[in-house]
């Protein structure tokens, strides 16, 4: 009886250290329109059912995602009404006075195009520009400017416009500072000008 019981549990033990070393060798992926979106949570399966982040997912998509500690909620915004058609995005600097903004380029995946921040050769991509988000030494590119893309802490980064037959909308502000709301990276927003036609 004794052997059996041994015998039964050193199987079970087997079993259950194989399937954890399947379940990590296969991770959960998240693709969205056929690319593969990485993210800092991983998915996992619970009681049947697939948890993924819902943050990179909606970023991916052009959405903000906002946490409402009061109300317990989490809140996915759009970055414009539906009914809006927007032209083109582009980028001014984050200056609270709207007469001392500064125009930074567009925001194309045209790599060509010669106001594309993308545009490593163009104004507003060279990395030697000073209007440039891509020169590190500037006061849009530095991760210690308080007016870049890319400084966690930054409070005033570039914002992020549509042009639309009605104007100009605000979509957001291009900032790896996660604490801003309607916050987007500059690769997920080149994703999403891919992923759209941009």
């Amino acid at each position: 009886m004794k052997k059996r019981l041994i015998v039964g549990l050193s199987v079970f033990l087997v079993l259950f250290l194989m399937a954890g070393v399947v379940y990590a060798a296969n991770p959960i992926k998240i693709i969205i329109n056929g690319v593969e979106v990485k993210s800092d949570v991983a998915p996992f399966t619970k009681n049947g059912r697939t948890m993924v982040p819902i943050r990179v997912i909606s970023e991916y998509l052009g959405a903000t995602v906002t946490w409402d500690a009061k109300n317990n909620a989490v809140i996915v915004t759009t970055p414009t009404p539906k009914s809006e058609a927007i032209v083109s995005f582009f980028l001014m600097s984050g200056e609270d006075n709207m007469a001392d903004r500064i125009y930074l380029g567009e925001l194309t995946s045209d790599k060509y195009d010669t106001d594309s921040v993308f545009n490593e050769y163009g104004t507003y991509g060279s990395k030697y520009s000073s209007k440039s988000i891509w020169n590190k030494y500037g006061s849009y590119g530095s991760k210690y400017s308080s007016t870049s893309a890319f400084n966690d802490y930054a409070t005033n980064p570039p914002i992020i416009y549509g042009a639309a037959e009605k104007g100009m909308l605000y979509i957001g502000r291009l900032s790896t500072n996660i604490s801003i709301k309607n916050s987007y990276t500059v690769d997920i927003m080149y994703e999403f000008l891919v992923k759209s036609g941009y």
